[in-house]
């Protein structure tokens, strides 16, 4: 039985590897005013959680996207996805927004975990305001405002974290056509130091208002041998119904 536990482990799983066009968009409720106490915007957010949730969506922490699963009596997604959107690192505008897995009985020590994490472009106040971060294993820091150097520096980075590559399979940064709101892909496969058999697919979009880079990273472990692309199309449907919602109480 998947839980919150089994996520957070996934969680972890995930971030040992390494650091951590707009879907259509849905109106709901209105941003809090300007002078609402912290206490007045977490009770909105906390009822536009709510009435999405029983709109049989699954949302991201920060509220900015939800996952459409469809209605209860015939949903849209594979009921083999467990969801989680509490993480100890998640905040408003950064951190980890979103966790998934992926798995089957019948697909012994075979996963696929999806993590979400959101990084802003910028540092309020500060003198140097605009942000990079480092990524040791590419040798370099990337700007989390170009979504280019996002993408080509954690594709560099996660094929640095195999140590055998099978390169006829990766897939170099490109633009993204049909994977919901993201608008870079990425897809790196091969075997880890410990000889297990991986793909990394990876997508960044810009969001909240495009004031931020969201870094979606699906990991698929133990199902990269005799169909390697098999279940490609979970995380392809993960992804499509991936929604931006708007007027998020702030």
């Amino acid at each position: 039985m998947i839980t919150a536990r089994s996520l957070s482990r996934a969680a972890v799983l995930v971030l040992a590897v390494g650091v951590g066009a707009a879907a259509s968009a849905v109106l709901l409720d209105q941003p809090a005013r300007a002078g609402d106490d912290a206490a007045v915007i977490a009770e909105k957010r906390e009822k536009y959680r709510k009435t999405w949730t029983e709109k049989n969506h699954m949302l991201y922490f920060d509220l900015v996207y939800g996952i459409d699963k469809g209605p209860k009596e015939k949903p849209k997604l594979d009921s083999r996805w467990a969801m989680e959107d509490k993480h100890p690192s998640a905040e408003r505008y950064k951190g980890v927004q979103f966790m998934a897995k992926f798995s089957d009985a019948k697909l012994e020590n075979s996963a696929i975990d999806v993590m979400v994490q959101k990084f802003a472009h910028k540092t309020p106040g500060s003198q140097n305001p605009n942000i990079s971060i480092p990524l040791d294993r590419a040798g370099k820091s990337v700007s989390t405002a170009s979504k280019q150097e996002m993408i080509d520096g954690f594709y560099e980075d996660r094929s640095k974290s195999f140590k055998e590559l099978v390169k006829d399979r990766c897939v170099p940064p490109k633009k993204a056509k049909t994977l919901g709101p993201a608008e870079m892909f990425a897809s790196v496969v091969g075997t880890d130091e410990n000889g297990t058999k991986k793909r990394i697919d990876i997508c960044v979009w810009m969001g909240d208002k495009s004031s931020h880079t969201y870094l979606f990273e699906a990991t698929y472990i133990g199902l990269c041998e005799s169909k390697p692309d098999a279940f490609g199309p979970k995380v392809e449907e993960l992804l499509q119904l991936t929604k931006e919602l708007k007027n998020v109480p702030d």
